[in-house]
């Protein structure tokens, strides 16, 4: 039988299809936010493992060296008494990421790769490359540039070793122990990832650390020099 009259529809008409890509914008408005923190607490999530990694060398050091922690880089020049956490001075000092390797924690991890948060693209530091998105507590030499560190079992295990430094106040590649004060970086915002004396690693709201960093009372998780 043949229909005279019927004739076959195909394709979209204009408003059909402002329909449909009008239901695809909506969407990815919806889902992007959502697809973005996935990505955000993935890369916290390798943010904190690398903290870990670098608390666990730090025991694992002090297990191997009579209790005594590494020496934390404090200073610069011929103050920055060495071999450190991170670099060893007297041995070579260029800025670049080699230099990780004559660090004490090298031996124990091994990969660059540690040393940084994965959301530190730079630019790093107006006054050069840094070596590491993460610095250790100056409690560990006593924010003082003498030949010593503490030991471990001087600390609570609660007390943080390791933060996220921030960049715009880091002064140079060697600026990798700091006081409290000197700020915490918030790109995992709104706060950052530490990690303690006794290998944990925890998400710290920026608010929080920064009432630690600015109080003048007494010994807290962040002011916790041995003493204090």
């Amino acid at each position: 039988m043949r229909f005279t009259g019927y004739r076959a529809r195909c394709g979209f008409t204009l408003m059909e299809l402002m329909v449909v890509i009008l239901i695809i914008v909506v969407l990815a408005a919806l889902l992007f936010p959502v697809l973005g923190g996935v990505r955000e607490k993935a890369l916290r999530t390798v943010c904190l493992g690398n903290l870990r990694h670098l608390a666990m060398a730090s025991i694992q050091y002090a297990s191997e060296n009579g209790g005594q922690l590494p020496f934390a880089n404090w200073g610069s020049g011929d103050n920055a008494w060495s071999p450190g956490w991170a670099y060893n001075r007297p041995v070579a000092f260029t800025g670049n990421i080699s230099d990780l390797t004559n660090g004490v924690l090298w031996h124990y991890i091994g990969d660059a790769r540690v040393y940084r948060c994965p959301m530190d693209k730079g630019p790093w530091n107006a006054n050069g490359p840094k070596l590491s998105t993460y610095i250790m507590n100056g409690a560990v030499c006593g924010y003082s540039g003498g030949m010593h560190s503490y030991r471990l079992s001087q600390f609570s295990g609660s007390d943080v070793l390791f933060w996220e430094a921030d960049k715009f106040r880091m002064r140079a590649g060697d600026d990798l122990s700091q006081r409290p004060n000197e700020g915490l970086d918030n790109r995992h915002a709104p706060g950052a990832c530490v990690s303690c004396f006794d290998g944990h690693v925890e998400w710290m709201p920026l608010s929080h650390f920064n009432e630690m960093a600015n109080s003048t009372g007494p010994r807290n998780r962040l002011w916790c020099r041995p003493g204090m």
